[in-house]
């Protein structure tokens, strides 16, 4: 399994051994000094009280590798969402995602500037397949009888997908690092009302609002 946020979270030095050096995450643990890099797994920074320190990412040097896919941007003719699917499908964000997308959509008057959704879903791990496929189902019939707004799903490689989400004109994150961390370092209107709401551990939030306080940084007026 590629786990493009992990990798890149957690500077994984294995990641030049499992992933072709192509991807971003290679690219990115590839041109970090050697200092910087982490010799175990993922899983080394979940082991309670002796969890590890989670690396500071390097926002500029992720970005500058996905300016360099030179993939086309998104049109600004729709608001975008990141869901994390299958292992997070009974996630607070996930359980309550028309309430909270329904609130969302009436404070950022999203249905008065937008006719059409852009969801980017992703399954991780495979798992709470059909609750999954119920799931979006469910959403493009709320997202048109509620709001007249059209739902496309989008689905690629990761690392395309991936880059979509960094330059998506108007941008939801919702769960899941990979959520978080496309919108770290994407300049344009992220609204990161939905990642209030969602479950992150202790350890994952240093980097979370590490990810806001980039994102608001650099962020275009």
């Amino acid at each position: 399994m590629y786990n493009l946020s992990d990798k890149i979270r957690y500077h994984l030095q294995s990641t030049l051994e499992l992933c072709d050096s192509s991807t971003i995450a290679y690219q990115y643990i590839n041109r970090l000094n050697f200092e910087d890099l982490n010799m175990g797994t993922w899983r080394d920074f979940y082991k309670g009280d002796n969890s590890l320190t989670l690396p500071n990412i390097n926002f500029s040097l992720l970005r500058g590798i996905v300016d360099e896919k030179k993939v086309p941007i998104p049109k600004n003719n729709a608001f975008a969402i990141h869901l994390r699917l299958g292992d997070k499908i009974r996630d607070p964000v996930i359980s309550n995602f028309k309430t909270l997308l329904s609130e969302l959509i009436k404070k950022h008057e999203l249905n008065l500037k937008y006719k059409l959704c852009r969801v980017y879903y992703g399954n991780h791990n495979n798992t709470n397949h059909k609750e999954s496929l119920e799931f979006i189902e469910s959403l493009k019939n709320f997202l048109k009888e509620k709001f007249f707004i059209d739902l496309k799903f989008v689905s690629n490689e990761p690392d395309i997908d991936f880059c979509n989400l960094c330059n998506e004109p108007c941008l939801i994150p919702t769960t899941g690092g990979f959520s978080w961390l496309s919108a770290s370092i994407n300049p344009n209107n992220v609204i990161w009302d939905m990642l209030n709401n969602s479950s992150c551990s202790p350890t994952d939030l240093y980097q979370v609002q590490s990810a806001k306080s980039n994102q608001l940084k650099i962020k275009k007026t």
